[in-house]
């Protein structure tokens, strides 16, 4: 997730949600509803329970039973660097656990820790409650944040960075160019379920004249154990497959069409339409990690200041139904 939730943010969210024009898939829609509820709880200082899933094979000789509860706990530790306990439950799949925050700053750092890293394989995150059952969970998307570089006679083209981030997922947020070298920055959803797309051939169409770029797409923020030949996150991975999956990705790359001899208006109406992607006036950089470390603290000092609050009035001399009260309030404020 690359953004603090902010109304703008909610808005946008709610807008991708509602658009009849361009209507989400299944589980792209999924997904920007886990976003926004999530973003809702963070806003308000609130929290809940998630349900995780690690994208790590288990191989010939491996636990069947996947990690032990120790070591994902150690992992998740290292990871979000909790100021109070996780609780964390093992389900019947060896890939899939839930965990329970015990405050609104853990459970705002975990998703702000999104796409989350454990053992160097991604771990993508859901809602849980009561009420869910884990066949119902979608676990086949998630956001991440990349960048490419275009040349300066596609950056006059507005719509070329657009199509071209359209190729990774659905995208979120586009902002560019953010500097001199033609820099794009976008916030997309992509499938899990095939290879992330991080190569996109431009095909520029002149006339009679044909010129093929390879451009390169980087994500930003990705595990480090995701394969970087075949770019698969889930399924079985061997030598064999991987090279196969690198044939069909070469083969069947995304491709991007510019024609040149386009009019004006429509270079223009596409920028304008490419623009409008944008929710912040500043660049990606610097909404990142200053302001959610901001965030963060103010969540921590407002649960400071209430649970002072709530101490200072335990030490008053008050009868004793009056601080079992008092007391009751303090579980409760630490639990919501």
């Amino acid at each position: 997730m690359s953004d603090i939730p902010t109304e703008n943010y909610l808005a946008h969210l709610n807008e991708i949600l509602h658009d009849q024009t361009q209507p989400l898939s299944n589980s792209f829609r999924y997904y920007v509803e886990f976003l926004r509820n999530t973003a809702n709880l963070i806003d308000k200082g609130r929290f809940t329970r998630v349900i995780v899933k690690l994208f790590k094979e288990i191989k010939k000789g491996d636990d069947p039973r996947g990690l032990k509860i120790g070591e994902m706990l150690f992992a998740l530790n290292n990871a979000w660097k909790p100021t109070s306990r996780l609780i964390i439950q093992k389900t019947s799949d060896p890939k899939i656990f839930i965990i329970r925050f015990t405050n609104a700053s853990d459970f705002a750092a975990a998703i702000y820790s999104i796409p989350n890293r454990v053992h160097g394989k991604l771990l993508t995150m859901r809602m849980w409650s009561s009420n869910s059952r884990i066949e119902d969970i979608d676990f086949t998307a998630q956001d991440f944040l990349i960048s490419f570089e275009l040349r300066g006679d596609l950056v006059e083209r507005g719509f070329v960075a657009d199509k071209v981030a359209e190729k990774v997922g659905k995208v979120l947020t586009l902002i560019g160019h953010v500097n001199e070298k033609g820099e794009y920055q976008a916030h997309v959803i992509a499938y899990l379920t095939r290879a992330l797309v991080h190569q996109v051939k431009i095909i520029i169409l002149d006339g009679e004249d044909r010129e093929t770029i390879k451009l390169n797409i980087f994500f930003m923020v990705i595990p480090h154990g995701t394969c970087r030949k075949c770019w698969n996150v889930d399924g079985e991975h061997s030598n064999e497959i991987c090279r196969r999956r690198m044939v069909e990705y070469k083969k069947n790359m995304p491709k991007v069409y510019v024609y040149m001899e386009e009019g004006n208006e429509r270079v223009e109406n596409l920028t304008n339409a490419a623009a409008s992607l944008r929710i912040y006036e500043s660049e990606i950089g610097k909404i990142d990690f200053q302001n959610r470390g901001t965030k963060r603290r103010r969540i921590e000092t407002d649960s400071a200041i209430k649970i002072e609050m709530i101490v200072e009035n335990l030490n008053q001399p008050k009868d004793a139904g009056t601080g079992k009260k008092a007391l009751q309030k303090l579980v409760v404020t630490l639990i919501l």
